[in-house]
């Protein structure tokens, strides 16, 4: 009978320029080896093809065969080389660690290594040059980054220069030049700001009024115009950006990754950016003019109120899987606020359309908020579905911690195979000689075992549900219940709680069955406190006044 294998395949930023890294050729490697062994494919896993994985945590398609393996899914696992599976050594150790505990052997397509001595040394120089030469890279483009822009030079994803700009190369430098028909746009931009008083929405309305044309996210701005028009989005980057009075900065922001292992970008201290200086469009008394009077218009907006869409930011479209914003319309002359998909409401940006229907928030608003009410003001309720929750986010760890407990068991067996070396040698039966070189290769497995469970251990704790959380919730359930009526009124507070309880709700809708009917919304949702899928009686079509 022919084993079973599943294949798996990644690819890293820095060697996404190898036409042969790609996803597709180290899949298809793959199957070529699998197919001389005679071996039955039950599964081809690879990570998203945009998605750097270098430096990664557990990776979502890798916690699948992980998952599979413990199932008993398959027998053999191929891979393309040691570092396509990982190149941290330690995570590569306890996965083949955990898998060899379940009768799984990992075969890698280029590189044999056979099962001895010699075989286990030349894998583990191969494992520990991989990582080597990962953390060598990301060393080397650091510091190579930090001496070109200390030398005088500006670093521009796909050469992006700021709108009012170019990049060219000068004196060997990449270096920014005012572009003079850009720059006189940012010029008027802050002068009716800073000097007209015109507000942002003005200002773009006077802007498309003139066909003057907007700045667009090509290559120097200049390979494609956009079709969106201007934004107070884009405005309010210009206004916002040092550049334009001769400042531009390096490393504004830097990667972090949150409890789920997921990286993202924030700000770092002042302090830390690098500056370039750069030829100046527009005068330090007018940008800070410029500063100032957004300050001032901040406080007055939040002394007059801001309405928050309670369900704002947690919402994306069943049709095209993009977000839903909400928007503000009159109908029959009285101020509707609805949620609409962002591909249709900003067509032109995003070069396409979505049909699906918009809903009034005050349809779905008091739905979404009943659901989470009456678990809030019910404190049986709450501890039942935070204890569900609490098995639920375990058991999707549950790859990694059964991970951290085969390498235990390993890391026990060398304990105990060390102590009879160590009794063989007091009892006379081995010579220092005989269990030297035995006593080092162990103390050696022992050494990369502890790291590999510390780390493990490093990547599974955060994800862990904290008791912080709960009575974080619970707090604020208690300020409900003492004050339902405030919080069922308030979108503000109603928006903050579902950012706690990290609600997800995924929008979608059903058709008329026959003509003259109004078609169905279904908001499909999740959260700490469960999921559920509810009905919206609304018909949009026909009242709503949005399409």
């Amino acid at each position: 009978m022919s084993k079973r294998a599943v294949l798996y395949a990644r690819v890293s930023g820095d060697d996404r320029k190898y036409a042969t890294s790609g996803i597709d050729g180290q899949l298809a490697d793959c199957r070529k080896y699998a197919e001389s062994k005679n071996y039955q494919i039950v599964g081809e896993f690879h990570e998203e093809r945009d998605r750097q994985t270098s430096g990664a945590n557990w990776l979502p398609e890798l916690q699948k065969v992980l998952k599979l393996a413990h199932e008993g899914g398959y027998d053999v696992l191929v891979v393309r080389e040691l570092d396509r599976l990982a190149r941290n050594k330690f995570k590569q150790l306890s996965i083949e660690i955990d898998l060899q505990a379940l009768g799984i052997t990992v075969e890698y397509v280029i590189g044999q290594f056979e099962d001895t001595a010699e075989g286990r040394l030349l894998k583990g120089l191969m494992s520990e040059f991989a990582e080597f030469e990962r953390e060598k890279t990301l060393e080397r483009t650091k510091r190579g980054c930090i001496r070109s822009v200390a030398a005088g030079n500006v670093i521009l994803g796909g050469s992006n220069a700021p709108f009012g700009y170019d990049v060219v190369e000068i004196d060997g430098k990449r270096v920014l030049v005012i572009n003079e028909r850009e720059a006189e746009i940012v010029r008027l931009i802050f002068d009716l700001y800073a000097y007209e008083g015109k507000a942002l929405l003005s200002i773009c309305r006077y802007l498309k009024e003139r066909n003057i044309p907007t700045p667009t996210k090509g290559q120097n701005h200049k390979t494609r115009r956009s079709r969106e028009g201007w934004s107070t989005g884009t405005m309010s980057g210009i206004l916002n950006n040092e550049t334009y009075v001769g400042r531009w900065y390096y490393r504004k922001t830097k990667n972090v990754k949150d409890r789920d292992g997921k990286t993202k970008q924030v700000a770092r201290p002042r302090s830390e950016w690098l500056l370039v200086e750069v030829p100046s469009i527009i005068d330090e008394k007018t940008f800070n003019l410029v500063q100032q009077q957004r300050k001032r218009n901040k406080r007055q907006r939040e002394t007059k109120g801001h309405y928050y869409y309670p369900l704002g930011g947690t919402m994306k479209c069943g049709r095209c899987g993009s977000g839903m914003v909400g928007v503000t319309r009159p109908y029959k002359g009285i101020p509707h606020r609805y949620y609409r998909c962002s591909t249709k409401h900003l067509s032109s940006r995003y070069e396409r359309t979505c049909d699906m229907p918009s809903l009034r928030t005050d349809v779905i608003d008091p739905i979404i908020w009943q659901w989470v009410q009456e678990i809030l003001l019910n404190p049986q309720k709450l501890h039942e579905a935070w204890k569900l929750h609490e098995q639920q986010r375990l058991n999707e760890l549950q790859p990694l911690v059964k991970m951290i407990e085969t390498n235990k068991h390993k890391l026990e067996e060398l304990q105990a195979e060390k102590k009879r070396l160590i009794k063989a040698y007091t009892a006379g039966a081995l010579t220092l000689d005989e269990i030297s070189e035995e006593k080092t290769r162990i103390d050696k497995q022992i050494g990369n075992i502890e790291q590999a469970i510390d780390e493990l251990q490093a990547d599974v704790q955060p994800r862990i549900p904290d008791e912080h959380e709960i009575e974080t919730i619970e707090r604020y359930a208690q300020q409900i219940r003492e004050g339902a009526d405030l919080a069922s009124t308030d979108p503000a507070d109603q928006r903050k709680i579902y950012k706690m309880i990290q609600m997800e709700i995924t929008l979608t809708y059903e058709p008329a069955a026959r003509e003259g009917e109004a078609g169905q919304h279904w908001a499909e949702f999740r959260c700490i406190l469960g999921q559920d899928r509810l009905p919206t009686a609304f018909n949009t079509n026909h009242q709503s006044g949005i399409g």
